[in-house]
């Protein structure tokens, strides 16, 4: 339901790196155009998802985007099955609980349909501790399991945290004598394999071995740390997420449950802890980079509640709160005030002006169409824009209305301009614009001008 009602990416990544290229791609039959720092293979997925649509001659941006995340969505959907036959094992009577958790968690259903990076790994990490903790151990699933923990860190690079975890964990155990070291090998082989399929997947694109990660770790840990440019977040923000997932002040009640959970289970302890300390040294710490330890996270906590009033308290609260946040989550638009409005103007026959937009979605309009002209905030600029390009009729399309003495000022150069439409964030969208206004004033509404040239 969160994907076929949606059709609009929840960030900036999601479009820039999959949907924007994979749109480009479908509209206009032009090779994918992607940064050093990404692999080709997710928006080349993202495209044939939309092939089919193709050869019928679909061309709605909303249809499309919608069928591919609904694909998404289902591709999500492995990990609940996965999570549920790994909770069997591990955590024996729970594992419908896990599984409803993994399912139905307020943030999954709006990530899991999502295609960032770190949205893969909602089925792949699970699926891959289902190889390793199934009831009956045979090497060939300690390689399955490598290979697809490897896979998890091809599709979101900082993700290799887990296996390594995991591989010095077997090593140790295989030291210890408490591990056959045929199963030590088995896992290393599968993430061997990963790592050739990784090695292939940049040489079929053009670029040298290795490159893509390389540029991608060198981007992250030095360009990024050193000019912070996405924001710099406190040391204490993922502590915060950490609380947020179940829901303070349920999540405190729930806190011992975890803590034990840490002790009982050590490695996923410190898989989750190493994890979250290495992130930490990056400036930009958004909640999503923390979905692929995730799963860690909900056995830890489910693997320690005890029969305490507290706990149980806790946990049956968080459910109650978590399905009341669900349907206005699930059913959640983003960037409408953009979105909407580049639909609107792909039927336009005039030449588009954004003056005050930021983040421009061009699939949406299509990239079959002639790029806008960018105005940023001077309004002297967007008098020479509209007198050197000489069009008829003008789309202008601004964030907020325009000025009265703008207005006037258009009007006296020969450039009238009448409100057409106006288009508006999703009620979501509004609340969060009234809580954090600063950066999320390029969410609010958007006007749309018709401006005709009469001089």
């Amino acid at each position: 339901m969160a994907a076929w009602y949606n059709y609009t990416p929840l960030g900036e990544d999601d479009y820039v790196n999959v949907i924007g290229p994979a749109l480009q791609h479908y509209q206009t039959g032009k090779p994918l155009e992607i940064i050093e720092i990404r692999l080709p293979i997710f928006p080349r997925i993202f495209y044939f998802l939309l092939l089919p649509w193709k050869l019928f001659g679909i061309e709605n941006v909303r249809f499309l985007v919608s069928w591919g995340l609904f694909a998404v969505g289902l591709f999500s959907l492995v990990g609940v099955w996965a999570i549920y036959r790994f909770g069997q094992v591990v955590i024996p009577g729970q594992e419908k609980s896990l599984a409803w958790l993994y399912a139905a968690h307020y943030l999954l259903p709006l990530y899991g349909t999502r295609t960032f990076q770190e949205s893969f790994t909602l089925a792949t990490v699970p699926l891959g501790l289902y190889f390793l903790y199934k009831k009956e151990s045979y090497p060939r699933q300690f390689f399955w399991g490598g290979f697809i923990l490897g896979i998890t860190a091809i599709i979101r690079h900082q993700a290799i945290l887990i296996p390594l975890v995991f591989a010095f964990f077997y090593l140790w155990e295989t030291f210890a004598k408490k591990l056959d070291k045929k199963y030590l090998f088995a896992y290393l082989g599968g993430g061997f394999v990963s790592f050739m399929l990784l090695v292939m997947l940049d040489v079929s694109e053009g670029r040298a071995p290795l490159s893509t990660p390389l540029a991608y770790f060198r981007y992250n840990f030095s360009t990024n740390v050193e000019k912070s440019e996405y924001g710099i977040y406190p040391w204490y923000n993922y502590l915060l997420v950490m609380l947020a997932v179940f829901i303070p002040p349920f999540s405190l009640g729930l806190l011992p449950a975890f803590l034990r959970g840490v002790v009982r289970f050590k490695l996923w302890g410190i898989a989750v802890i190493f994890f979250v300390l290495i992130h930490n040294l990056i400036a930009n710490k958004m909640e999503r980079f923390l979905l692929p330890v995730l799963p860690f996270f909900f056995v830890l906590t489910l693997g320690g509640i005890k029969d305490y009033f507290y706990e149980k308290f806790s946990w049956r609260a968080f459910w109650m709160v978590n399905i009341v946040l669900l349907a206005p989550i699930v059913f959640s638009r983003s960037q409408l005030n953009i979105l909407d409005a580049a639909m609107y103007l792909r039927h336009s026959p005039h030449r588009v002006v954004l003056y005050q937009i930021e983040l421009w979605k061009q699939g949406y309009l299509g990239y079959d169409r002639k790029a806008p002209i960018y105005i940023e905030k001077d309004p002297n600029h967007l008098l020479e824009a509209l007198k050197a390009e000489k069009e008829k009729y003008y789309h202008l399309l601004t964030l907020g209305p325009l000025k009265e003495e703008l207005l006037s000022r258009l009007n006296q150069e020969g450039y009238p301009c009448f409100l057409e439409k106006t288009f508006k964030p999703s009620w979501q969208e509004k609340l969060v614009i009234s809580v954090n206004p600063g950066p999320n004033r390029r969410r609010d509404t958007t006007y749309l001008y018709l401006c005709g040239m009469t001089k």
